[in-house]
């Protein structure tokens, strides 16, 4: 892989936007957060992938494009963010020499203007914008093998724009337990260092199995780990904790959050494994109904960070595993650039969880799916008067 096709290279991915740009700092606190507007995209008359609220989209480093996998054709959506409208459509293959598999369904990044990152396992593959695999990462799959500990399974795999050689993921146990922040080096395929995440040593009290012998369900923490300007951030749905890898100085920090509005981190249930669906579903309730996370995601213009977070309402029912969702709550944070919780508002117009969100313009964009049509709630933060 050479230096040159990826330096320089800002991957944006899932509800976390990587700003190009280094945080600097900034004192500038805010007092409330408003619906600014709504803009609609003009599908020009096409059928655009929205069955999963755009979680498999991606957005361009300059911020003028969104990507969208429509997962069902395949094909990749490309809309112009500047003029709200439908560019084009790209075909992809499932099969044969360009075929993207099942990869692409856990999400897509945007590692330059010319090269998009389709996750998958049991590794991601690198696509043009023209549909091609371009062979980068084709060995990832035989090199993790080779160097991943029996019994280990690396996952969750990032690239980083200045580190073109190096493969930055997380390996853990089934099913899911001891996790390691691990870096792979591709100049020798060789592990270059593994850290211990300590603090998700508990995750087995979250984690929920209904197994009656004919169905079994697996609810277990949600992972992210996404590009956060100079960092490596990585985040669960369970807890607003963070760790944050710097590859320059090759450090891994932890951060805690001292929320006011919500609680830190969800209630544990313990762990979970059950042939009664009437257990199951209460279980499901109280631990989804809980306070959920969101990765974080940087607003270049008002040099802060984001993050979404919200608890969930769910109808009482005795019917099936899963009880239907009446309503959200949900929360804004916002983060300085020394990873200080600075505000946090509940969002009382929103009523459902934001799946995809960036920040352009200095606004909050978040996805809205408006009588079958790609559109998005803008949201502005208004500062403090002197």
């Amino acid at each position: 892989m050479g230096k040159s096709i990826l330096t320089g290279i800002c991957i944006l991915g899932g509800m976390a936007l990587l700003g190009c740009t280094k945080p600097t700092s900034n004192n500038t606190s805010y007092n409330q957060v408003s619906i600014y507007d709504t803009v609609s995209i003009d599908s020009k008359g096409e059928l655009l992938f929205l069955n999963w609220s755009l979680s498999t989209a991606t957005v361009s480093s300059d911020l003028s494009t969104l990507y969208n996998f429509n997962v069902d054709e395949p094909s990749l959506e490309v809309v112009d963010l500047d003029k709200y409208i439908l560019s084009h459509k790209v075909p992809l293959e499932r099969e044969g020499p360009n075929g993207i598999g099942q990869r692409g369904k856990g999400g897509i990044l945007a590692l330059s203007d010319q090269l998009l990152f389709f996750k998958g396992w049991p590794a991601p593959y690198v696509m043009d914008l023209q549909g091609r695999r371009t062979g980068l990462l084709e060995n990832l799959t035989l090199i993790k093998s080779s160097v991943t500990p029996a019994g280990r399974d690396f996952m969750y795999e990032i690239m980083y724009p200045d580190f073109p050689n190096l493969v930055f993921g997380i390996t853990n146990e089934y099913p899911g337990k001891n996790f390691e922040f691990t870096v792979l080096d591709l100049m020798d395929n060789s592990i270059k260092s593994t850290t211990p995440l300590s603090a998700w040593d508990n995750f087995s009290d979250y984690s929920l199995v209904f197994d009656d012998g004919t169905q079994f369900d697996l609810w277990a923490p949600r992972v992210y780990v996404t590009l956060l300007g100079q960092y490596i951030c990585l985040s669960t749905d369970v807890s607003s904790d963070l760790y944050l890898y710097e590859p320059r100085t090759e450090k891994l920090i932890f951060k805690e959050f001292p929320h006011s509005l919500s609680p830190k981190h969800k209630t544990t249930t313990g762990s979970i494994q059950t042939s009664d669906p009437a257990q199951f579903q209460a279980t499901f309730r109280k631990l989804y109904g809980d306070i959920s996370f969101h990765p974080p995601f940087w607003d270049n213009d008002n040099q802060v960070y984001y993050r979404f977070s919200h608890t969930t309402t769910f109808e009482r029912s005795k019917d099936g595993l899963y009880p239907k969702r009446i309503e959200q709550q949900v929360y804004l944070s916002v983060i300085d650039t020394n990873f200080t919780l600075s505000k946090e508002y509940p969002l009382e117009p929103l009523n459902e969880a934001p799946v995809f969100s960036f920040s352009k313009d200095g606004k909050i964009w978040t996805f809205l799916n408006l009588n079958d049509e790609i559109a998005f709630l803008r949201l502005v933060l208004h500062k403090d008067l002197p």
